[in-house]
């Protein structure tokens, strides 16, 4: 896991549940804790490319996730990380499964529940705690890209309201 941040960061956390899953939370467990611990981009990434079949479920959770971060919190995916991607029980449907010489057996239909919570990356931190001279390049890489991605959604929110301006205007 991360190491935590120092105590003046205070990050904020945006949290989002996927419930009635119709896949074992066994099997969904693989893939959130594939995920746990990455930024947003990597993850997405690391599912868009997993051969597991809910890995699109997980990826589009995590999507709708970092959607509800730059709604609240005006955060980018690049300023994200993965903080908490873990998976709970459901409903169980039992089911019969019929057997040879008139015996049967029982068939369970496991449901589960995703849980994704995504925490803003205290940058300044990760670069100071970084151990190589790798890991801090990656982080300052990680930071740059994700200030140029802030630009760029400035730019956008401009444009549109300039837009929103001239048709209010006619």
């Amino acid at each position: 896991p991360p190491p935590p941040p120092p105590p003046s960061f205070n990050p904020k956390l945006v949290s989002a549940t996927k419930k009635d899953i119709r896949v074992s939370p066994w099997k969904l467990g693989l893939i959130a804790r594939q995920v746990r611990g990455l930024t947003v981009p990597e993850a997405r990434l690391q599912l868009q490319f997993s051969p597991k079949r809910r890995a699109a479920l997980v990826s589009s959770v995590l999507r709708k996730t970092a959607n509800l971060a730059d709604i609240r919190h005006d955060l980018g995916q690049g300023e994200l990380e993965v903080y908490k991607c873990y998976v709970t029980k459901g409903s169980t449907l039992k089911r019969v499964r019929f057997h040879a010489r008139g015996k049967m057996g029982r068939n369970f239909h496991r449901h589960s529940h995703l849980n994704v919570t995504l925490r803003e990356i205290d940058f300044d931190a990760r670069i100071a705690g970084s151990k190589g001279r790798g890991e801090r390049r990656r982080w300052e890489r990680l930071r740059e890209e994700a200030e140029a991605d802030k630009e760029r959604r400035e730019e956008e929110r401009r444009e549109v309201e300039r837009l929103r301006e001239l048709i209010g205007e006619e």
